[in-house]
């Protein structure tokens, strides 16, 4: 149907908007593009070349149902983007993660993210504003959770999936925490499928039909269904 070579270096990831009018492509040299696919050749026109990122771009990742694009890259950081009309613009930058943000993912509801990365930390970030989404910041961090890098994250219904550098698929809930320790959210790791490959596991992604199930692929070449 179409071909796009949007330049010559690497496209590290890609996702279309919930239209599936547009979609958002990254690449390795620091670029996020906005495609459009209703276009007369079909992908023949770059919307949006959103510039910020200062290192490779690992991870784009449109809102389930705004006009919002994150994307996370090797420069440690997760930037927010949001239709302008015109354009794609930053609306803002988040920084807690100390190495390469490797991936994010929404949850249900789309008022929470979830990140993974090379410092072996999972963070959950949440808005000031539930309402037009703004000012993201730090609701919850669970530091150490492997002694490898963390490649890769998904949200179901109060359930993140992570996996990495290693043979294992972690299984947090989040949970809410009483009043009197504060108030907030928490992860707690529910379940740990050790083995689950021979070797690194690079992806993990609840299926959106039936809850709780779950695949993961890794670098033994196998693609393995999982029930939480």
């Amino acid at each position: 149907m179409a071909r796009i070579e949007p330049n010559s270096t690497e496209v590290k990831s890609v996702s279309f908007d919930s239209s599936g009018q547009y979609l958002a492509i990254c690449t390795r040299n620091h670029q996020v593009m906005i495609w459009d696919a209703m276009s007369d050749d079909y992908f023949d026109t770059c919307t949006a070349n959103l510039d910020g990122h200062t290192q490779d771009v690992k991870r784009v990742l449109f809102h389930p149902n705004r006009e919002m694009l994150v994307s996370a890259s090797y420069d440690d950081t997760i930037r927010i983007w949001r239709d302008e009309g015109d354009d794609y613009e930053c609306a803002q930058t988040l920084r807690s993660h100390t190495s390469t943000v490797w991936d994010v993912a929404f949850n249900d509801e789309g008022d929470r993210i979830v990140s993974c990365s090379d410092d072996k930390s999972v963070i959950v970030w949440e808005p000031i504003d539930k309402v037009e989404l703004d000012g993201w910041q730090v609701a919850c961090t669970a530091q150490g959770v492997s002694d490898f890098p963390l490649y890769s994250v998904d949200w179901q219904k109060g359930k993140i999936i992570v996996s990495g550098g290693d043979d294992c698929i972690r299984i947090f809930e989040v949970q809410t925490r009483p009043a009197e320790d504060g108030g907030g959210i928490r992860l707690e790791k529910v379940d740990e499928k050790d083995s689950a490959h021979a070797g690194d596991v690079n992806c993990v992604r609840f299926s959106p039909v039936d809850t709780g199930v779950f695949c993961s692929v890794g670098d033994d070449k196998v693609v393995r269904l999982w029930s939480v």
